[in-house]
């Protein structure tokens, strides 16, 4: 019996990912397609009525796009964020895009959930209410990472918060994906300096690429600690991930199943050429993974 259901939706140069849990559905992330495909009305759509958590690794645009929408019809679920990026919101908000009207929607919506959840730092590891399904994130703060602090920022300068983003571990019954946002080497390997970050992703099953499988969050460090069966890639049609080649070299490949019922092994799948990316986890821990 497949009891999680894992979807990585098409939003090109972006993530937004859907976890059907046993008891409650989690969402990662909220891009959306250049073409107007929205996570929140596919999950509409398809009956998704309720979620009780909203994790977002960073709250850069191509992963809070569809907040907006997400907002329109789900409430009452807990959020989970990095907690020091809200000033940098803040400061492109006011400062770099006060007169873009895409922006300002989008980062109004963010501001306000965020709101919500104060210094509090929340999970769904926080509550044993999924039945087993486990959600552990791990970041790491802007003066580890040398970011300037947003009230020193001049008003057209702008940083880098892909290294804010959250490492999240989902876990079910002995299955794991480790998805990383836009993490970046360095970060990633600041993170893998942790005992406990190690122990969390150590038997990782499916490894979402970070930053999109670009060649600046490649680090073959993160193998040494896990040997993924396969690797999967959210990213825009004709964009060169050029680390692709890379990861696939460093997964044990999977027998991936296509809509059509045909069956091939897999070292990578990508949103660009396989669509929507499915993963069936099972009570035991196996799972399938289907593509278009």
């Amino acid at each position: 019996m497949t009891d999680v259901q894992v979807y990585i939706w098409n939003v090109e140069r972006g993530d937004a990912i859907l976890i059907k849990g046993p008891e409650e559905n989690v969402v990662v992330d909220l891009g959306q397609h250049s073409n107007g495909f929205s996570p929140t009305e596919q999950m509409q759509s398809h009956g998704v009525s309720d979620v009780g958590f909203l994790l977002i690794s960073h709250p850069d645009e191509d992963h809070i796009k569809d907040i907006p929408n997400f907002l329109d019809e789900y409430s009452g679920f807990t959020f989970r964020r990095p907690k020091k990026a809200r000033p940098y919101i803040e400061h492109r908000k006011e400062n770099l895009y006060p007169n873009k009207e895409s922006y300002q929607e989008i980062s109004e919506a963010y501001l306000e959930i965020d709101s919500w959840s104060g210094d509090v730092p929340v999970s769904p590891s926080d509550s044993d209410r999924n039945a087993g399904l486990k959600f552990n994130s791990y970041n790491l703060h802007p003066d580890d990472l040398g970011i300037k602090p947003a009230d020193e920022l001049d008003d057209d300068e702008d940083v880098n918060l892909n290294n804010l983003s959250f490492l999240t571990v989902m876990e079910y019954n002995g299955f794991k994906l480790l998805t990383m946002g836009d993490l970046e080497d360095g970060a990633i390997e600041q993170l893998l300096e942790k005992s406990y970050v190690r122990r969390a992703i150590s038997g990782t099953d499916i490894l979402v690429a970070p930053h999109h499988g670009r060649q600046s969050s490649y680090t073959s460090e993160l193998f040494e600690e896990i040997s993924p069966d396969i690797v999967a890639i959210s990213d825009a049609a004709g964009v060169d991930s050029s680390a692709s080649s890379q990861y696939s070299d460093q997964t044990s490949g999977k027998i991936v199943e296509k809509r059509d019922g045909n069956y091939k092994t897999r070292y990578s799948i990508t949103t660009r050429n396989d669509g929507v990316l499915y993963f069936g986890i099972d009570d035991d821990g196996s799972y399938k993974t289907i593509i278009d």
